[in-house]
C-alpha cells in the first residue's frame, strides 16, 4: 500500500486526474476507463497509509532498513500527500479541452495540513532519525552505499552497485576525461567519468549565505580532468556553469573505473528528514496562521547543521516565517525532485 500511495502521487503530480484502479483489470476493455479526481485518488491514498502505518517497521526493525518501505516513511508520504492534497493544483476546464484550465485550492485544505503536522510530527517525537552527520557526509555516505537507518535517510530508492543510473553520472560532479591519440578515454581512470548534464543556475548559488555549509557541496563551479592517473585535477570551467556535487564518483570509497561510466547504481534518496522538519514546520504555520515554538525549532535544526545562524525575525510571523520555510526547502534539497511540485502546490 506503502509503494502504490508512492506510485499514485507521482502520477497525480506529475498528471493531474488520472485512471485509478484498485483491483487488476479482468480484461483488456476494463483497461480503457477514464479518469478519477486528483482529490478522490490522494485522499484514498492517505487514508490506507493511515490504516497500514500502527502495523508497519520501523526501519531499524527490518534487515533491509531504508531501502524499504517503513513505518518512518509511510508517516512521512502521509505528511507528504497532505501537503498536495491540501495545496494548488492546475484545475482542468472539462467543458473546453483547448482551455488551460485555473490554478484551484479546495476549501478542506486546512484539515490536510493538520494530517501533515500529525504524520510529520510522529517521525520527529518517535525520534528515530536525527540530522547527527553533517550535511556533506551525508552525501559522501550515499555516494560510498551508505545508507545508516537512524540519520537522515528516510527511504532510499535501493540501486545495484555498478548497475544503471544517472545519479553521479548526469546528475553530480562533472569529470571529464583526457584522450589518447586515438581518440579514446583513458582506460585506467579510476574513478570514470560524469557528463555534468545537468546544472543548476548561478542566481540559485548566490542566494546562499556565504557561511552556508551546504552552498558549496550543492553548487560546484569547477570540473575535474580525468587522465588515467591516480591523481585528478580540478579546473575551472565556463563562467556561469555551475553543478549540482550532491553526487560525485569522488566520494566513492571504492572506485567502480572506467568501464563504469553511467553505472554508478547510488540510490535515489527519496526522502529525507530534513524534508520532514520542514513539512512540518510548513503545515503548524499554515494551518495554525503562525509558528510554534516546535516549528521554530524544526527550522533552527536545519539551519544548524548548515552552519548559519537563524535570524529570530524571520520566526516571528505567519508571512516571514513561511517564507524562511520555501526558501531552505529549496537550498536544502536542491535536485532532490522537489521544487517544481513545491512550487506548484504553493
Amino acid at each position: 500500500k506503502v509503494l502504490r500511495a508512492m506510485y499514485y502521487l507521482e502520477l497525480v503530480r506529475n498528471w493531474g486526474d488520472v485512471p485509478y484502479r484498485r483491483k487488476p483489470a479482468g480484461n483488456k476493455d476494463e483497461l480503457f476507463i477514464g479518469a478519477t479526481d486528483r482529490d478522490i485518488i490522494l485522499t484514498d491514498m492517505i487514508n490506507d497509509l493511515i490504516e497500514v502505518e500502527p502495523v508497519m517497521w520501523y526501519a531499524e526493525e527490518s534487515d533491509r532498513g531504508v531501502e524499504a518501505a517503513s513505518r518512518e516513511f509511510c508517516q512521512g508520504l502521509i505528511a507528504r500527500m497532505a501537503l498536495y492534497r491540501g495545496g494548488w493544483t492546475l484545475r482542468p476546464d472539462y467543458s473546453n479541452p483547448a482551455a488551460i484550465g485555473s490554478m484551484q485550492r479546495n476549501d478542506d485544505w486546512q484539515k490536510y495540513y493538520e494530517i501533515a503536522e500529525k504524520y510529520a510530527g510522529k517521525v520527529i517525537n518517535e525520534g528515530k532519525h536525527s540530522l547527527n552527520r553533517s550535511f556533506r557526509q551525508v552525501w559522501v555516505d550515499e555516494c560510498s552505499w551508505i545508507v545508516p537507518v537512524n540519520d537522515d535517510n528516510i527511504f532510499d530508492v535501493p540501486a545495484k552497485v555498478g548497475g544503471s543510473g544517472e545519479l553521479g553520472y548526469s546528475w553530480g560532479t562533472y569529470i571529464v576525461s583526457q584522450k589518447n591519440s586515438e581518440g579514446q578515454n583513458a582506460s585506467n581512470a579510476p574513478h570514470g567519468y560524469s557528463s555534468g548534464g545537468s546544472k543548476l543556475a548561478l542566481t540559485y548559488m548566490l542566494s546562499f549565505d556565504n557561511k552556508d555549509l551546504r552552498r558549496d557541496l550543492t553548487c560546484e563551479m569547477f570540473r575535474y580532468e580525468n587522465s588515467g592517473m591516480t591523481n585528478i585535477v580540478q579546473k575551472p570551467i565556463a563562467a556561469l556553469t555551475v553543478y549540482c556535487g550532491k553526487w560525485n564518483r569522488l566520494f566513492m570509497a571504492t572506485p567502480l573505473g572506467s568501464t563504469s561510466n553511467k553505472g554508478t547504481g547510488i540510490n535515489y534518496t527519496y526522502m529525507r528528514y530534513a524534508d520532514v522538519l520542514l513539512m512540518y514546520a510548513e503545515a503548524i504555520n499554515e494551518y495554525a496562521g503562525a509558528p510554534d515554538d516546535q516549528a521554530k525549532e524544526a527550522i533552527r535544526k536545519i539551519r544548524r547543521r548548515a552552519g548559519i545562524k537563524t535570524d529570530e525575525s524571520q520566526l516571528s510571523d505567519y508571512r516571514s516565517f513561511r517564507d524562511l520555510v520555501r526558501n531552505e526547502r529549496g537550498r536544502e534539497l536542491a535536485f532532490e525532485g522537489l521544487r517544481k511540485w513545491d512550487l506548484i502546490r504553493w
